[in-house]
Formats: C-alpha cells, sequence, structure tokens
C-alpha cells in the first residue's frame, strides 16, 4: 500500500503530462490513497455570493476524465445551506467522473465580473429521491413543477457536494 501523499503511479502519470513530483500527490491519485476516517467539513458559502447558487443561473460542473483531463457540463445545482447538490443521468460520463474521483468543481458567474468558484468532496451520489429533487430543479430552472426526462427510462443520481474552498470575484 502507497502511504497517503505518495502517488504510487508517479513514473505512469508524468510520462502522459500529468503532475506529480517526487513524494507528492499526484490529481489521479490523491483522494484514492487519502486517509481514511477525515470527516469533511464544509466551507460556507460568503453571503456575498449566495444568489448564485439561489437564483436560477446554470452552473458549470467540472470533473476529471479518466485520463486526467478535464471535463466541464453545464448542470443545474442548488444549495441547502451546507451542501451543493447536483444532479446526472446515470448513465453519463459525469457521473462516472464523480463516483470514480470523488471530487468536483461547481462554477456559477453573473456576467464576467461576479463570479464564485466552488471545489469539493463529494460526499454521497444515490438514486433516491434524485427524481425529486429534479423536480425541485425544474421549478427553479424553468417554472414548471416537473422534470420530464429526455429518456422515459432515465435513472438520475443526486450528487451532493461538501465545498472545501470557495473562490469568488466580485460585489
Amino acid at each position: 500500500m502507497v502511504s497517503p501523499g505518495v502517488c504510487a503511479r508517479v513514473e505512469a502519470h508524468t510520462s502522459r503530462g500529468m503532475p506529480a513530483k517526487g513524494d507528492q500527490p499526484c490529481v489521479i491519485c490523491y483522494y484514492k490513497h487519502r486517509p481514511k476516517g477525515i470527516t469533511v467539513m464544509a466551507v460556507p458559502i460568503p453571503a456575498s455570493h449566495l444568489r448564485l447558487l439561489t437564483d436560477p443561473i446554470v452552473a458549470h460542473l467540472a470533473t476529471l476524465l479518466p485520463d486526467g483531463r478535464p471535463q466541464v457540463n453545464p448542470v443545474w445545482c442548488d444549495y441547502d445551506g451546507t451542501y451543493v447538490r447536483v444532479n446526472a443521468a446515470a448513465d453519463r460520463q459525469k457521473t462516472r467522473n464523480m463516483r470514480r474521483r470523488g471530487f468536483a468543481t461547481v462554477f456559477l458567474a453573473d456576467g464576467p465580473y461576479f463570479w464564485m468558484e466552488i471545489r469539493g468532496r463529494v460526499i454521497q451520489s444515490t438514486t433516491e429521491g434524485a427524481m425529486d429533487h429534479m423536480h425541485h430543479m425544474a421549478q427553479k430552472y424553468t417554472g414548471r413543477d416537473l422534470y420530464t426526462p429526455i429518456r422515459a427510462s432515465e435513472v438520475r443520481v443526486m450528487f451532493t457536494i461538501a465545498p472545501e474552498r470557495v473562490v469568488t470575484f466580485g460585489h
């Protein structure tokens, strides 16, 4: 077993241009080898930027593909006062990315001079209540009471993200 913080695949990652220096963790292995049992304390969202989560502003969700390249998708999101929640179809790449890596970044902007980046750990993924969550999101973003799935057999997954770092710009 590799000790926490040490990349087991330094040579493999650096040969593909991924960050890894000596005993420093690489992006790929950090969460895989992190110490277990650490409680995630969510960082609060500043009141000055809270409306980015409460207003119907489409967020951009950044995750990492299996080869380490970023993938960014527009998503609906909400905030329960502690955690950011996003929702995705079970068969989507972003779903596989969040389940595999365990972290994501949510970026919201209202114009170029007022934005917030939320980097966090995915602390839960569940299909239970996920469609109800989408109905709630449809009300927020479209004004309709029900979300209409693109495919009749669509299975939704709700992800709960604990903010670990919040970067803001603007007033």
